[in-house]
This record gives C-alpha cells, structure tokens and sequence, in this order.
C-alpha cells in the first residue's frame, strides 16, 4: 500500500480477500476494479450513485453519505480499510460481523471499532490512530510502514 501510495494510486477496495500470500513470504495486493489513479495530482472528487467496497472496510465519510452518493475520497478509505484488516486478522473475526449494514455507521461515530485481543496494546496506538474520526489526521503509509517495522 505505501508503493502504491507513492504511486498516487488509491485502491479503494482493501479488505482480505484482496489481498494474496503467496508462499509465506510474497504479499500482493489485488483487484484494482474501482483503484482511483492520480489521487492528489487530481483534487476532483468523484460522485457514483453506490457505494463501492464492502461496508465493514468503509471509513467513515464515506457511510456518512447515507449509502446513496460515495465521494472518492483520497488514501483515507485505504488507510482505514488497512486497520480493519489488521483487525480481522488479530481478532480472527470479520469486523463488525455483529452489526447490521445500518448499524456501522452508527458505530463508527460513537467510536466502537472492533475488539482486539489483549496482546495487541503495542499496535492499538497506531490503529487508533488510523481509525481516527478526524479524516485531517490519519497517518500515511510511509509513516505507518516505518512504525511497523
């Protein structure tokens, strides 16, 4: 995601099953059907009459348009999509899996995110971080990479 970033290209669609493991080692990033290239280059949103993605890896902008009209925002969406799958594979549960399509939203606002397991407390400054309502301060790949390793 930071190479693709680098590249100016959003994926948009960010979830486990877009992502492949290839021999323990080789991690690629698939499904580049609804990827917005250029990203920053070309400040113009985008206005479609569905919301693209699976709801459980949407930020929250992007619910908060009430499932009609999804702006295509910049690397936000990816930046929040790549903290669910963090979450997922932690807590080895599907996020949200719990809720209904209308209640994601809800709590997403009132700050709920999935539970992690307790050996997670080093990596939940950067997830909340990463989740924050605030869509001026998430981090960007580089900095998230650059915490990981």
């Amino acid at each position: 995601m930071c190479h693709l970033h680098d590249m100016y290209i959003a994926h948009h669609s960010l979830k486990l099953d877009n992502i492949l493991i290839i021999q323990h080692t080789i991690v690629k990033v698939v499904d580049f059907g609804i990827c917005k290239i250029g990203v920053d280059s070309n400040p113009k949103a985008t206005k479609n009459n569905y919301i693209y993605g699976s709801l459980a890896y949407i930020v929250l902008e992007v619910l908060k348009n009430k499932y009609k009209i999804m702006i295509m925002y910049s690397f936000d969406v990816d930046v929040f999509s790549f903290v669910i799958v963090y979450c997922k594979i932690f807590s080895k549960r599907n996020p949200f899996d719990d809720c209904r399509k209308d209640e994601i939203l809800e709590r997403l606002e009132k700050s709920k995110r999935p539970e992690l397991p307790s050996n997670c407390d080093e990596l939940m400054e950067l997830i909340e971080e990463c989740w924050n309502l605030n869509p001026l301060h998430p981090p960007k790949f580089a900095k998230i990479c650059k915490r990981l390793k």
